[in-house]
């Protein structure tokens, strides 16, 4: 009798766990506000120091390999102006990508959009590692100080400082 009991216990207990809902696929394109929150560090080293992330000023991209790209505006207080100037956000990506015209490795990259109509992609010295051409969104209804919208195809993407943006694509 306790035999049967036992069985018959194990069998109604199959259902209720065959019935366990399946923890649900990452997103992909552009990010919330609450996943991408929970994937930028509160600080990054750049240059021989950390700043602190601005979390209110963060987006992050989930590519269609899984990969990411997360970036987040700095506070540069303790920065020189020349190193202000250009060093403006940081970039997190786990996968290859083209930015604008230009290719990119996966890393940790110290990114600003200067004056003169570029972006300036450095790395964790603060050395260049290229420039390329961004462009200006006159359309923008709300521009944001930072933000991440998709593109004109799904396999692109804009990162935006303000109306001014560069196209990133994950590279094959």
């Amino acid at each position: 009798m306790k035999f049967f009991r036992l069985a018959l216990s194990m069998l109604l207990a199959l259902p209720c766990v065959a019935q366990q809902p399946q923890p649900a696929a990452p997103s992909k394109g552009v990010l919330s506000v609450a996943e991408t929150q929970k994937l930028v560090p509160p600080a990054v080293f750049f240059q021989g120091q950390t700043a602190t992330t601005q979390l209110r000023n963060s987006a992050a991209v989930r590519l269609d390999n899984g990969g990411l790209v997360i970036v987040a505006l700095v506070d540069t207080g303790g920065y020189s102006s020349a190193v202000r100037e250009r060093y403006q956000f940081y970039l997190l990506t786990d996968a290859s990508l083209q930015v604008g015209d230009k290719h990119l490795g996966p890393g940790a990259y110290g990114c600003g959009f200067l004056q003169d109509g570029v972006v300036v992609v450095m790395d964790l010295a603060g050395s260049d590692i290229f420039r390329t051409a961004i462009a200006k969104d006159a359309e923008m209804t709300r521009p944001r100080p930072l933000q991440m919208q998709a593109g004109k195809s799904a396999a692109e993407f804009r990162l935006y400082l303000g109306r001014d943006y560069v196209t990133i694509k994950q590279s094959k």
